[in-house]
């Protein structure tokens, strides 16, 4: 599977959630949880990573710890659904925005 194969699923389940699919964040973390398990665990061991999808889990992480204290595999487990609930396009506290494949914010209302 390359990159474009990758990034051409990823925008199909952005595309189906944000045309109101309320399964959709679920078939994409069952799609590819595997992978967004490792990198989200890297991200949150090292405390750093670059691309905007990075950025968000630190900071998503750090709004977890502060307003849930989970423990590591409750916190990624956490991590996991928001990055598929925003990739799809459902909100997470009220806020609804998507983050691309790309590295591009292309949707945020707050």
């Amino acid at each position: 599977m390359t990159s474009s194969d990758i990034r051409a699923e990823f925008e199909g389940f952005r595309n189906a959630g944000l045309n109101g699919d309320d399964m959709a964040a679920t078939h994409l973390e069952s799609r590819f949880g595997e992978g967004l398990t490792r990198f989200v665990r890297r991200v949150v061991r090292t405390g750093r990573g670059t691309g905007s999808l990075a950025e968000f889990v630190l900071n998503e992480a750090r709004i977890v710890r502060e307003q849930l204290g989970l423990e590591r595999d409750e916190l990624v487990s956490e991590l996991i659904s928001r990055i598929c609930a925003v990739i799809t396009g459902q909100g997470i506290a009220g806020r609804v925005d998507t983050v691309s494949v790309a590295d591009r914010q292309t949707v945020c209302v707050s």
